[in-house]
């Protein structure tokens, strides 16, 4: 989540240069929930046929690949490919990390691990907001520093995800059929 609201302050800061404005803002923004919504809907129970850790460790290096638009971004159309895929990798994230944490922690805690999520997704939201204004404010070269500090994070989220413990050990191969619910 940290990653997902990271770039947020910066647009104060590309908007000039790419010569974009409160539209354009908006489109990016929607393009992001847009690539969450479709990875939650295509991916969130992915990790029941493949693995929690799997899908995990597929979503860090994911994310350090979603991160390179970023860092090359010099018009409107590379930053929407980055956000699009900015929030596909959310999603698959959000997904799957809430599943491991509620595997782990055992049946008898799910209260617990869905406050310990939700602290950390609106945790990482504040601080990816927060990381991002003083970058902006006080970084050189903000709009690439950020970034690259963001993918040394990367390094020890990935470690951690080799060394967590696989909790689906019998893979289900379920295909959910999505349906849109009929109003009345």
């Amino acid at each position: 989540m940290l990653g997902g609201t990271l770039p947020i302050p910066l647009y104060a800061l590309r908007a000039p240069r790419m010569g974009f404005g409160p539209f354009t803002t908006t489109l990016v923004f929607a393009v992001y929930a847009l690539g969450t919504v479709l990875a939650l809907m295509a991916f969130a129970s992915l990790s029941d046929r493949v693995g929690r850790r799997p899908l995990l460790a597929a979503a860090v290096l994911a994310t350090a690949t979603s991160t390179a638009p970023f860092l090359l971004a010099d018009d409107v159309g590379t930053l929407l490919a980055a956000r699009f895929l900015c929030g596909i990798r959310t999603g698959v994230f959000t997904a799957t990390a809430t599943a491991a944490m509620g595997d782990l922690a055992g049946a008898e805690r799910t209260r617990r691990v869905s406050t310990v999520s939700t602290a950390a997704n609106m945790g990482g939201v504040g601080l990816g907001t927060v990381a991002g204004g003083l970058f902006a404010q006080y970084g050189a070269n903000p709009t690439h520093l950020v970034f690259w500090a963001y993918l040394a994070g990367l390094v020890p989220a990935f470690l951690a995800v080799i060394v967590t413990p696989e909790t689906v050990t019998a893979r289900r191969w379920i295909t959910r059929r999505r349906a849109v619910p009929a109003s009345s």
